[in-house]
């Protein structure tokens, strides 16, 4: 069965930045401003969480975030005992989440639209900098 809790807890062990863990709870605070509609909110939850999981390991070795963060999800959501036929969806809103995305589903617009309203953010724009200095 699913626990979002150990999930969190995963994220959180292999998030050691600032940078990360203070996003995904702002991504959590805009998804409460903008879901209107009904939507699965296991997947929206994995997505937010899992969205930015390859942040320090791509920044470390140069790598693509999206591809790297997928494939630490995988590792993740099996190990969190995430629902088998979900999966797929909370990889596709991590494939949608950045500022390239398009995604089709609600689950995939939320999670795309709160990391995006972060990053427009006065906090996303002062860690880009940082990051590009870095």
């Amino acid at each position: 069965m699913f626990n979002k809790l150990e999930l969190k807890r995963l994220v959180e062990k292999e998030s050691k930045n600032f940078y990360t863990l203070n996003h995904i709870n702002r991504c959590f605070n805009n998804l409460e401003l903008i879901k209107e509609k009904e939507f699965d909110e296991e997947i929206v939850n994995a997505g937010i969480l899992l969205h930015l999981i390859g942040f320090t390991q791509s920044t470390k070795f140069n790598q693509d975030l999206i591809h790297t963060s997928l494939n630490l999800a995988k590792k993740f959501l099996s190990q969190a005992g995430f629902p088998v036929e979900k999966k797929d969806l909370v990889l596709y809103c991590i494939e949608e989440s950045g500022l390239k995305g398009k995604p089709k589903t609600i689950e995939a617009i939320l999670v795309h639209d709160v990391n995006l309203l972060d990053e427009i953010s006065s906090v996303g724009l002062i860690k880009e900098s940082i990051l590009f200095h870095q």
